[in-house]
């Protein structure tokens, strides 16, 4: 009975909001049934195929490209298609993001119910022929970055598991440095199994909803997520233009290696250099690393606000001798902010946040939003007056962040739905107790040179204080 009574109230609430205009272009967002039964029915031959390394230029030290293009999928809970040589020719055939559960048909028995829009769950697979340039099959570092997979994903490569992430909503990547060696091509398979149900309080979607990167390196290299920009300021003063520089680089070679870092600051807007440091000679151990701590300064900066989100970006070089062996590049504003029983401070100024609280998941693409969509969201929040969003409950892919931080607008980055399971699916019931130093880890060092978060959030509802405190300190870690 109660399954019936959120199935009609959901289907009310569709038409509700088809009749007011709520809910705009609504007409464009949702595919019809039969173009979604045409899609599934889509073969290899329906796709203009464009080699990922096309634009490859062998002597990149740091490459990285989408390799969103012509993956294979199965909904099927029932097979294992991890192996190389797994028979996939009847699959579809499709690009990313996507979300299988936004295509299907709402069935009232649905294991997802009310809050999964009685939409359908289970197991999906999703496979891919990656072709391997030569420079990388002996001794390049080659990895894969998924920037969301809902949920509970594997990744395998040639057969070989190489990691995967239990959380759906946040970033992994994983290393496939030895599958890649030797080889002219690898098979990499997907594993997505969001069977355990319900696994959220409202719609999150299934599969690989955003995008994946293939990034090759030399052996010392940048770490993941490795530098830490920060623009100090007295208390409630602006920055003054100093801009501080951690650079975690890492050695995956057999010697150790002593390099120098060159640490160059553009402004976005013209691409104009401002500012560069050069560190002293540091030694990094052979399969290991070394933060190397730098400063600059720029005068006059240019201050990120929600009006006007000037954009500044480090392109830190490693060199080793003469020659540069990696050169990664991380985006910042120059802003201050402050909190005291008053209210919140950008740069010294006092500013309210007018903010919303909201979810990831949106209209007819489910979970699997086009880049040009999330802009188009952000603006029309910004046309509202809204200044701040509060990712509620959970956090977004990069993509997110990013166009925040161009548009001007300022983020509660929240990770969690809460410490404790809400659902017997979720984070909370299945993994938090193992797992959320590693994934609050991962988090934190992703998002926090983004001027746009202004805000940790450690979850939503949350209900006990020992575990709250636990995650507030981990996260003062890595972001202070």
């Amino acid at each position: 009975m109660r399954k019936k009574l959120w199935f009609c109230l959901s289907m009310v609430l569709c038409l509700v909001l088809l009749g007011s205009g709520i809910v705009p272009h609504l007409s464009q967002l949702i595919t019809k049934g039969s173009e979604i039964q045409t899609m599934k029915q889509q073969t290899q031959s329906d796709f203009t195929y464009t080699e990922v390394f096309e634009n490859y230029d062998k002597t990149d030290v740091r490459y990285r490209a989408q390799i969103d293009l012509n993956w294979k999928f199965l909904q099927d809970d029932n097979i294992d298609a991890s192996a190389k040589d797994f028979d996939d020719s009847s699959w579809r055939l499709l690009n990313l993001p996507h979300d299988w559960s936004i295509e299907g048909v709402p069935d009232e028995s649905a294991a997802s119910g009310g809050p999964g829009a009685f939409l359908p769950t289970g197991i999906g697979w999703y496979r891919k022929t990656l072709t391997i340039p030569e420079e990388w099959r002996d001794g390049r570092q080659v990895s894969i970055t998924f920037d969301g997979v809902y949920c509970n994903s594997t990744v395998y490569v040639d057969g070989e598991k190489v990691g995967g992430m239990e959380y759906g909503w946040l970033s992994f990547s994983c290393d496939i440095t030895e599958q890649v060696q030797g080889k002219e091509s690898v098979v990499i398979a997907v594993k997505v199994d969001n069977s355990v149900q319900p696994s959220a309080r409202w719609y999150s979607g299934n599969g690989i909803y955003s995008h994946v990167w293939i990034v090759s390196t030399e052996e010392i290299h940048v770490a993941e997520n490795g530098t830490y920009i920060t623009t100090p300021a007295e208390d409630k003063q602006a920055p003054d233009g100093t801009v501080n520089m951690e650079t975690l680089v890492k050695n995956d070679g057999d010697v150790d290696a002593d390099v120098t870092l060159r640490a160059t600051v553009y402004r976005k807007s013209d691409n104009k250099q401002v500012a560069q440091s050069v560190s002293d000679p540091v030694t990094v151990p052979a399969k290991g690393d070394f933060l190397v701590t730098q400063s600059a300064f720029v005068e006059n900066p240019d201050l990120w606000t929600d009006v006007t989100p000037n954009l500044y970006y480090v392109e830190t070089e490693i060199l080793l001798g003469d020659t540069v062996v990696d050169d990664y590049r991380t985006e910042f504003g120059f802003r201050s902010i402050s909190y005291d029983a008053n209210g919140f401070y950008l740069n010294g100024e006092s500013i309210k946040l007018r903010g919303v609280a909201n979810h990831w998941a949106m209209g007819g693409f489910g979970a699997a939003q086009p880049t040009s969509f999330i802009r188009y969201k952000i603006q029309v929040m910004k046309d509202m007056g809204v200044n701040a969003i509060r990712t509620a409950h959970n956090a977004c892919p990069p993509e997110f962040y990013q166009l925040c931080d161009e548009m001007g607008m300022m983020v509660m980055d929240e990770l969690f739905e809460g410490e404790k399971g809400k659902t017997i699916g979720d984070y909370g019931t299945r993994w938090f107790d193992e797992l959320w130093q590693r994934d609050v880890e991962y988090w934190v060092r992703r998002d926090r040179n983004h001027p746009s978060v202004v805000m940790w959030s450690m979850g939503n509802e949350t209900s006990s204080t020992t575990d709250i405190a636990g995650v507030s300190d981990y996260i003062k870690k890595f972001d202070t």
